[in-house]
C-alpha cells in the first residue's frame, strides 16, 4: 500500500498541473545580476544607448553632412565615451553596438575600457532586427535568438555586463493582434533567460510605437496589454526579475493625435500602467526616448518622477537620440567642435540625472537642437 502513495501522487500532481520549480541560477549568479542591475539604475543614473546599427547611425551622419564610415562612427562615439568622468554621475551603463564594442578611443584604448574606467556598466545590443508576421498588418517578432547563447557568453568575456533586446508593436485599429502580443512576449523571455544564465542582465524592451491618431487613453490600455503578456512570459520562462531592467515607452499620445496632454497627464498614464502590470521585483524601468525631442523627454521624464503616487522601481532614461542630438548638432564631423558637442552630451545627460529624480526644471532657455522633434515613422533601430 505505501509504495502506491507516492506514485498515486505523482499522477496526481501531473493531473492537476501543479509546476515544479527545479535549479535555474545559483544564489550568485542571482547576486551578481541584481547587483549589476542596481548599478545601472543607481539613483539620478541612466542609460546611454549608443547601440544604433550602421544603417541608423547614418541617418543621424548625413543630417549633419558627415560621412558614414568606420572612422566617422568611431569618432563620435568616442565624443561620448570620453566625456568628462562627471558622466558617471548621470549616466550608469552604456548599450554598445557590436562594432563599437571592438573599436578604441583616440587614447588607444578599446571602449568598454573608457567606460568601465568610469565606473560605468557596459552593454550590447544582441538581437538581430525584426522579421515580419505573416498574416497580420504589417507586424513584426524580433529574431537573434539562434546563436545567443554562444554570442552572450563571448560579450561577457569581452567585458559586457548587460544586454538589449528590443522588440517593437504598434498601435492601429486591428493592431497589436494576440500574435504580435504573445509571439513578443515569448521572444523577449526566452532571450531575457539565456542571458540571465551567461551573466548579462537583460534589458526587455517591448516598445510600442507612438505612429498613428490614437489619443493617451488607447496607448495607455495598449501598453498595459503588451506588459501584462510581457510579464506572464517571464514568469513562465522562470527569468530571475531583481536581474532584468524594462524599457518602455512612456504613455503617450501617437503623432497624428490632434488634442495635445500635458506632461502630468502623460506621466499619471505611464506610471498607472507601469503600476498594474510592473511586479515590483523589478529594480528598474527606463524609459525608451521614442522620438521625442530631447526637451520632451526629460520634462515628462520628471514630471513622471513627480507623480503622487507609490513608485516601487527606479523610474529613469534609456535614451539614444534623446541624449545625442544636440552632441550631433554641436559636433557637425569637425574636429574643432569636440569640446562643445562634449559639453552638450554632458548637459544633457545632467538633465536627464536630475529629471530622474523629478528634479528637473525647464528654464526657458533651450536651444533649438533640443526642441527639435525626433520622431521618425516607423522607426527601425
Amino acid at each position: 500500500q505505501d509504495n502506491v502513495h507516492p506514485f498515486i501522487s505523482l499522477i496526481s500532481a501531473r493531473l492537476h498541473g501543479m509546476t515544479h520549480q527545479f535549479p535555474s541560477l545559483s544564489k550568485a549568479q542571482k547576486e551578481e545580476l541584481a547587483g549589476i542591475a542596481q548599478r545601472i539604475v543607481a539613483p539620478g543614473k541612466g542609460i546611454l544607448a549608443a547601440d544604433e546599427s550602421t544603417g541608423t547611425m547614418g541617418k543621424r551622419l548625413q543630417k549633419i553632412n558627415v560621412e558614414n564610415n568606420e572612422e566617422n562612427r568611431r569618432t563620435f562615439r568616442d565624443i561620448l565615451f570620453s566625456s568628462d568622468a562627471s558622466v558617471s554621475k548621470c549616466v550608469g551603463g552604456v548599450i554598445f553596438f557590436h562594432e563599437t564594442l571592438y573599436q578604441k578611443s583616440d587614447s588607444g584604448k578599446l571602449f568598454p575600457q573608457v567606460i568601465k574606467e568610469k565606473g560605468i556598466v557596459v552593454g550590447i545590443k544582441v538581437d538581430k532586427g525584426t522579421a515580419g508576421l505573416n498574416g497580420t498588418d504589417g507586424e513584426t517578432t524580433t529574431q537573434g535568438l539562434d546563436g545567443l547563447s554562444e554570442r552572450c557568453a563571448q560579450y561577457k568575456k569581452d567585458g559586457c555586463d548587460f544586454a538589449k533586446w528590443r522588440c517593437v508593436l504598434k498601435i492601429s485599429d486591428g493592431c497589436p493582434s494576440a500574435l504580435a502580443i504573445a509571439e513578443n512576449a515569448n521572444v523577449l523571455a526566452r532571450y531575457a533567460s539565456i542571458c540571465q544564465q551567461n551573466g548579462l542582465v537583460p534589458i526587455v524592451e517591448p516598445e510600442i510605437l507612438p505612429d498613428g491618431d490614437h489619443d493617451l487613453q488607447r496607448c495607455q490600455y495598449v501598453t498595459e496589454k503588451v506588459l501584462a503578456a510581457v510579464y506572464k512570459a517571464l514568469s513562465d520562462h522562470h527569468v530571475y526579475l531583481e536581474g532584468t531592467l524594462l524599457k518602455p515607452n512612456m504613455v503617450t499620445a501617437g503623432h497624428g493625435c490632434t488634442k495635445k496632454f500635458t506632461p502630468q497627464e502623460v506621466a499619471m498614464a505611464t506610471v498607472s500602467a507601469l503600476r498594474r502590470t510592473v511586479p515590483a521585483a523589478v529594480p528598474g524601468i527606463c524609459f525608451l526616448s521614442g522620438g521625442q525631442s530631447e526637451e520632451e523627454a526629460s520634462i515628462n521624464l520628471s514630471a513622471i518622477n513627480q507623480v503622487p503616487l507609490h513608485r516601487p522601481w527606479k523610474l529613469t532614461f534609456s535614451y539614444g537620440r534623446a541624449l545625442q542630438a544636440s552632441a550631433l548638432a554641436a559636433w557637425q564631423g569637425k574636429t574643432a567642435n569636440r569640446a562643445a558637442a562634449q559639453e552638450a552630451f554632458l548637459n544633457r545627460a545632467k538633465i536627464n540625472g536630475l529629471a530622474s529624480k523629478g528634479e528637473y526644471k525647464p528654464s526657458g532657455s533651450a536651444d533649438q537642437a533640443s526642441m527639435q522633434s525626433l520622431h521618425t515613422d516607423s522607426y527601425i533601430y
